[in-house]
């Protein structure tokens, strides 16, 4: 998706290769960043998002601070992003997670996502 803007605004420089890593990671934050705009406004949503210790980083995304902030680690595992659980990306991403995992359990299944995002009400959506 993003290529494909860099690609129609600068044809002269077109990107025709495989996708690179930093190209996946952009297009995740960017749609991230979607997920947390429609959702997070919500005001059931915001009553939750009071008892958790969260922050906007310097992309605009929302993030957890969790009990682990002295290890030297990835910063989605120091703070990862947060996503509410109702929305079709969420649950697409818990499927895909599911099916990646062998069919294996919820608590498989949400450690593995929790490594790079926080679920509000995970287990259940899990």
């Amino acid at each position: 998706m993003l290529r494909f803007v860099e690609n129609c605004r600068h044809p002269d420089k077109r990107v025709t290769s495989h996708l690179t890593v930093s190209e996946l990671d952009a297009a995740e934050k960017v749609l991230v960043k979607i997920v947390q705009q429609e959702t997070l406004k919500n005001e059931n949503i915001e009553s939750r998002l009071k008892t958790l210790c969260i922050f906007t980083d310097f992309n605009g995304l929302i993030r957890l601070k969790t009990k682990i902030t002295r290890r030297d680690n990835v910063e989605n595992f120091i703070s990862p992003l947060l996503l509410p659980s109702d929305h079709p990306l969420v649950e697409r991403l818990v499927f895909e997670r599911h099916l990646q995992s062998s069919h294996a359990g919820t608590q498989v299944v949400l450690t593995d996502i929790r490594q790079k995002f926080w679920l509000l009400w995970g287990r259940k959506t899990v």
